[in-house]
């Protein structure tokens, strides 16, 4: 049985990488990216975020899935340091004592008044 996934996710990843080849530039696929996102207790994730002079600011309820397609629900927070303007996005997880630093920056910015162009 695996030996057929293995041979079926090959195909399906050759026909993408074909497909990929030959219309480079076009924007009518998506992709999932293999980008590294660190978790671990939710102390050891904000404890430095706090020590940078970001404060919470601002959650949401988040709902994604796994690289597997397994959907996750969580609560993103955004934290930010209101006078170097540094931010951090983070995840924490109902009933779940651990967090994920998902990604940072810099010069964090209001966008303007809502509902009118920036």
């Amino acid at each position: 049985m695996n030996q057929w996934l293995l041979v079926i996710g090959l195909l399906f990843t050759s026909s993408v990488t074909l497909a990929q080849e030959q219309q480079p530039n076009t924007n009518d696929f998506a992709t999932v990216l293999p980008v590294g996102v660190l978790c671990g207790s939710r102390e050891m994730i904000i404890n430095p975020i706090i020590r940078s002079g970001e404060v919470l600011v601002a959650k949401n309820l988040t709902q994604f899935r796994t690289v597997d397609g397994e959907p996750l629900a969580s609560i993103g927070e955004i934290w930010i340091n209101p006078e170097t303007k540094s931010f951090s996005y983070v995840l924490s997880f109902p009933d779940s004592p651990n967090a994920c630093y998902m990604f940072g920056g810099q010069e964090f910015t209001a966008a303007g008044t809502p509902g009118q162009p920036t």
